[in-house]
């Protein structure tokens, strides 16, 4: 592939950006009590490593069920600053 063979944008080929999550925003009124990474990101709008890597840093709580990280909706009202 040369330069000239490139795409113009930084899209994908579904057409989100490149490193978007693929679901959309959820307000946090509609989120379960207990999210899996994939909506916690979503309702954070950050990538699902970001989450997973703030879990193992422990700056966001989050329960391991084998190898699934679960993130109560509480743990990202308090990351937000609610109460």
């Amino acid at each position: 592939m040369t330069a000239n063979d490139r795409p113009a944008s930084a899209a994908s080929p579904a057409g989100t950006p490149l490193g978007s999550t693929s679901t959309a925003y959820v307000p946090f009124a509609d989120l379960p009590d207990v999210l899996t990474t994939e909506q916690a990101a979503s309702a954070l709008q950050v990538d699902c490593k970001t989450v997973r890597s703030m879990v193992r840093r422990g700056e966001l709580r989050g329960v391991r069920c084998g190898r699934l990280i679960r993130i109560p909706k509480a743990a990202l009202v308090e990351l937000c600053g609610g109460d």
